[in-house]
C-alpha cells in the first residue's frame, strides 16, 4: 500500500512539473533571449538560444544571436563556431563580418581578420570601420606596424570621429609609447561611449604602461564585468594587482582561476 502511494505521488509530481515547465516555442525562446540580452544577462540568453537551436538547428537567426551572446560573454571560441555556422546556413555576410572580425582578433587569428577586410566591400561605413580597426589591432599584436597604420588610416579616412576610428588611433599612439596622450584620447572617447569595451580594455593597458597599477586593475575588472569569460584578461588584472602589491586581492582571483583551470 505504501509503495502504491509513493509511486502515485511520484507520477503526480512528474505530471505537475511537466505541466509547469511546458516547452516554449522557438519564437518565445528568441523573444526571451532578446529580453535577457537587453539586460546584459547573456548567461540566461544563451540557455534560451541553445534551446531554440535544438528546436530549429538550421535557423541562421538563432545561430547569429547565440554567436553574439557568446561574444558579449567573452567566450570567443564558441562565438566563432556559431557565427560561422550562421554563415553556412545562409545568413547575410554583412551582418556577420564585423562580429567575426572582433572574434578572430580576440582569438589571435590575424590572417583571418585581414581576409575579412578583403571581403567587406559591401559593408556600410560604420561596420567597415569596425573591421578595419580590428585588422589594425590584430596587426599591432603581430608587431606589423606598417600594416596596422594602413588599416587604421583607412578607418580614419572614412570617419575620423567614428568611435572605432578613435580607438584605432589610440592603439597606434600606444604602440609608439605615447601612453599619456593615448589615455587622454580614450578618456574623452569613454565620456560619450562609456560601454565601448575595446576602449575600456585599452584604457587598462595604458594605465598599466603608465605604472598606475591599482587603477589598471580596476579598469581590467571593469572590462571583465562586460566580458566575464575573457579569461586571458584575468591574467592582466592579476598582474596589475601584484604590481600594486595588492596580493590578497590577486590571490582571490588566482584561486578562482585555479578552480576552473587546474
Amino acid at each position: 500500500m505504501n509503495k502504491t502511494i509513493i509511486i502515485a505521488s511520484a507520477v503526480a509530481l512528474a505530471l505537475g512539473v511537466s505541466a509547469c515547465s511546458e516547452q516554449k516555442s522557438f519564437e518565445e525562446l528568441i523573444a526571451s533571449a532578446n529580453e535577457h540580452s537587453a539586460k546584459r544577462d547573456f548567461g540566461s540568453a544563451i540557455i534560451e538560444l541553445k534551446n531554440a537551436v535544438r528546436l530549429s538547428p538550421k535557423s541562421a537567426q538563432a545561430r547569429i544571436a547565440l554567436g553574439k551572446a557568446y561574444l558579449e560573454q567573452g567566450n570567443y571560441i564558441f562565438a566563432e563556431k556559431e557565427l560561422e555556422k550562421a554563415l553556412q546556413l545562409g545568413i547575410d555576410q554583412t551582418s556577420v563580418t564585423p562580429l567575426l572580425a572582433q572574434v578572430k582578433a580576440k582569438l589571435a587569428k590575424p590572417e583571418a581578420v585581414y581576409a575579412l577586410v578583403e571581403t567587406s566591400a559591401d559593408l556600410n561605413d560604420d561596420d567597415y570601420i569596425v573591421v578595419l580597426t580590428y585588422a589594425g589591432i590584430a596587426a599591432l599584436a603581430q608587431n606589423e606596424t606598417d600594416k596596422a597604420q594602413d588599416y587604421i588610416g583607412q578607418a580614419i579616412a572614412i570617419s575620423e570621429t567614428a568611435a572605432y576610428s578613435q580607438v584605432g588611433k589610440a592603439y597606434l599612439a600606444s604602440s609608439e609609447q605615447a601612453y599619456a596622450q593615448s589615455l587622454v584620447d580614450i578618456e574623452n572617447l569613454l565620456q560619450d561611449n562609456p560601454n565601448l569595451s575595446e576602449a575600456l580594455l585599452l584604457k587598462a593597458h595604458l594605465l598599466f604602461s603608465l605604472e598606475d597599477y591599482e587603477h589598471a586593475a580596476g579598469s581590467f575588472a571593469n572590462y571583465l564585468t562586460q566580458h566575464p569569460m575573457d579569461y586571458s584578461v584575468r591574467y592582466f588584472e592579476i598582474n596589475s594587482l601584484i604590481k600594486a602589491e595588492l596580493f590578497g586581492q590577486a590571490e582571490v582571483i588566482v584561486d578562482k582561476l585555479l578552480a576552473k583551470f587546474k
